[in-house]
Protein backbone atom coordinates (compact mmCIF):
# COMPACT_ATOMS: atom_id res chain seq x y z
CA UNK A 1 0.00 0.00 0.00
CA UNK A 2 1.17 3.25 -0.67
CA UNK A 3 2.15 5.82 1.99
CA UNK A 4 0.71 9.01 2.14
CA UNK A 5 2.92 11.91 1.80
CA UNK A 6 2.57 14.72 4.05
CA UNK A 7 5.10 17.10 3.29
CA UNK A 8 3.74 17.73 -0.34
CA UNK A 9 2.46 21.06 -0.51
CA UNK A 10 -0.96 22.05 -1.38
CA UNK A 11 -4.33 20.56 -0.09
CA UNK A 12 -3.44 16.83 -0.67
CA UNK A 13 -0.58 17.37 1.69
CA UNK A 14 -2.59 18.78 4.25
CA UNK A 15 -3.73 16.66 7.64
CA UNK A 16 -7.46 17.06 8.08
CA UNK A 17 -6.98 19.50 11.29
CA UNK A 18 -5.06 21.82 8.81
CA UNK A 19 -7.97 21.82 5.87
CA UNK A 20 -10.92 22.77 8.31
CA UNK A 21 -8.59 25.61 10.35
CA UNK A 22 -7.64 26.38 6.21
CA UNK A 23 -11.61 26.81 5.49
CA UNK A 24 -11.87 29.03 8.99
CA UNK A 25 -9.53 31.27 7.98
CA UNK A 26 -10.90 31.76 4.44
CA UNK A 27 -14.33 32.20 6.08
CA UNK A 28 -12.43 34.78 8.64
CA UNK A 29 -11.27 36.87 6.09
CA UNK A 30 -14.43 37.14 3.78
CA UNK A 31 -16.34 38.44 6.73
CA UNK A 32 -13.42 40.46 8.35
CA UNK A 33 -13.72 42.87 4.74
CA UNK A 34 -15.13 45.93 7.02
CA UNK A 35 -12.77 45.18 10.52
CA UNK A 36 -10.37 47.97 9.69
CA UNK A 37 -13.10 50.54 9.09
CA UNK A 38 -15.22 49.54 12.25
CA UNK A 39 -11.68 49.70 13.96
CA UNK A 40 -10.84 53.11 12.54
CA UNK A 41 -14.29 54.76 13.97
CA UNK A 42 -15.25 52.52 17.49
CA UNK A 43 -11.53 51.16 18.47
CA UNK A 44 -9.62 48.05 19.04
CA UNK A 45 -7.67 46.12 21.96
CA UNK A 46 -4.06 45.91 21.15
CA UNK A 47 -1.83 44.57 23.81
CA UNK A 48 -3.83 45.86 26.73
CA UNK A 49 -4.78 49.40 24.99
CA UNK A 50 -7.80 50.58 23.31
CA UNK A 51 -6.93 52.10 20.15
CA UNK A 52 -8.98 54.36 17.48
CA UNK A 53 -8.26 56.02 14.23
CA UNK A 54 -5.80 55.25 11.43
CA UNK A 55 -3.66 52.67 13.88
CA UNK A 56 -6.22 50.85 14.78
CA UNK A 57 -7.44 50.45 11.51
CA UNK A 58 -4.09 49.23 10.41
CA UNK A 59 -3.42 46.81 13.20
CA UNK A 60 -6.99 45.43 12.62
CA UNK A 61 -5.82 44.93 9.06
CA UNK A 62 -2.55 43.54 9.65
CA UNK A 63 -3.93 41.07 11.95
CA UNK A 64 -7.22 40.09 10.35
CA UNK A 65 -5.85 40.30 6.58
CA UNK A 66 -2.18 39.75 6.39
CA UNK A 67 -2.24 37.63 9.45
CA UNK A 68 -5.21 35.55 7.86
CA UNK A 69 -3.24 35.50 4.16
CA UNK A 70 0.00 34.32 6.29
CA UNK A 71 -1.14 31.78 7.69
CA UNK A 72 -3.29 30.57 4.45
CA UNK A 73 0.27 30.59 3.06
CA UNK A 74 2.20 28.86 5.59
CA UNK A 75 -0.66 26.12 5.91
CA UNK A 76 -0.41 25.68 2.38
CA UNK A 77 3.41 25.59 1.53
CA UNK A 78 4.37 24.58 4.83
CA UNK A 79 8.11 26.08 4.59
CA UNK A 80 10.71 25.67 8.13
CA UNK A 81 10.32 29.00 8.85
CA UNK A 82 6.54 29.29 8.78
CA UNK A 83 6.38 26.50 11.45
CA UNK A 84 8.28 29.25 13.79
CA UNK A 85 6.25 32.12 12.31
CA UNK A 86 2.95 30.58 13.27
CA UNK A 87 4.30 29.77 17.09
CA UNK A 88 5.30 33.26 17.54
CA UNK A 89 1.98 34.82 15.44
CA UNK A 90 -0.26 32.85 17.66
CA UNK A 91 1.27 33.23 20.77
CA UNK A 92 1.12 36.77 20.15
CA UNK A 93 -2.58 36.74 18.89
CA UNK A 94 -3.37 34.69 22.00
CA UNK A 95 -1.46 36.92 24.76
CA UNK A 96 -3.20 39.88 23.01
CA UNK A 97 -6.82 38.29 23.36
CA UNK A 98 -6.27 37.62 26.70
CA UNK A 99 -4.84 41.09 27.41
CA UNK A 100 -8.21 42.90 26.10
CA UNK A 101 -9.80 41.44 29.27
CA UNK A 102 -8.67 44.96 30.78
CA UNK A 103 -10.29 46.60 28.04
CA UNK A 104 -14.01 44.91 29.15
CA UNK A 105 -15.17 47.80 29.92
CA UNK A 106 -14.59 49.88 26.48
CA UNK A 107 -15.20 46.72 24.23
CA UNK A 108 -18.84 46.94 26.22
CA UNK A 109 -19.41 50.20 25.46
CA UNK A 110 -18.30 49.87 21.59
CA UNK A 111 -20.87 47.13 21.36
CA UNK A 112 -23.78 48.81 23.05
CA UNK A 113 -22.96 51.93 21.57
CA UNK A 114 -25.54 51.45 18.45
CA UNK A 115 -27.98 50.90 20.84
CA UNK A 116 -30.11 53.66 21.78
CA UNK A 117 -29.95 54.08 25.55
CA UNK A 118 -33.96 53.55 25.87
CA UNK A 119 -34.33 50.16 24.70
CA UNK A 120 -31.60 49.22 26.76
CA UNK A 121 -33.21 46.65 29.75
CA UNK A 122 -31.36 46.81 32.88
CA UNK A 123 -28.82 44.74 33.79
CA UNK A 124 -27.60 44.60 29.77
CA UNK A 125 -24.02 46.07 29.71
CA UNK A 126 -23.72 42.96 32.67
CA UNK A 127 -25.01 40.34 30.36
CA UNK A 128 -23.12 41.79 27.52
CA UNK A 129 -19.51 41.71 30.07
CA UNK A 130 -20.10 38.09 29.97
CA UNK A 131 -21.06 37.45 26.35
CA UNK A 132 -17.40 39.72 25.71
CA UNK A 133 -15.76 37.78 27.71
CA UNK A 134 -16.30 34.10 26.75
CA UNK A 135 -16.27 35.80 23.28
CA UNK A 136 -12.34 36.38 24.08
CA UNK A 137 -12.27 33.12 26.04
CA UNK A 138 -13.51 31.12 22.38
CA UNK A 139 -11.07 33.29 20.58
CA UNK A 140 -8.97 32.23 22.41
CA UNK A 141 -8.77 28.56 22.40
CA UNK A 142 -9.68 28.67 18.61
CA UNK A 143 -6.17 29.90 18.46
CA UNK A 144 -4.68 27.95 21.38
CA UNK A 145 -6.25 24.88 18.95
CA UNK A 146 -4.87 26.03 16.08
CA UNK A 147 -1.45 26.92 17.90
CA UNK A 148 -1.75 23.30 19.46
CA UNK A 149 -2.14 21.34 15.73
CA UNK A 150 0.46 23.34 14.24
CA UNK A 151 2.69 22.32 17.23
CA UNK A 152 1.49 18.59 16.58
CA UNK A 153 2.54 18.32 12.96
CA UNK A 154 5.37 19.89 13.28
CA UNK A 155 7.10 17.66 10.75
CA UNK A 156 5.27 18.94 7.99
CA UNK A 157 7.10 22.05 8.04
CA UNK A 158 10.61 20.51 7.06
CA UNK A 159 10.33 21.19 3.25
CA UNK A 160 12.91 23.88 2.24
CA UNK A 161 12.11 26.70 -0.46
CA UNK A 162 13.09 24.98 -3.96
Amino acid sequence: MKEKDNKQPGWKGMPISFKIFFVLFILNFLLSIGEPIKAFNSGTSFVGFFLFGIFAAFLSFIFLFVGDILRLISLWKRYSWMYKFLLYFESFIIINILLSIINIKSMVNVALSSISQEFLPAGVEQVATIGVIVFLILTAAYHGLFLYFVYKNRELFKREKK
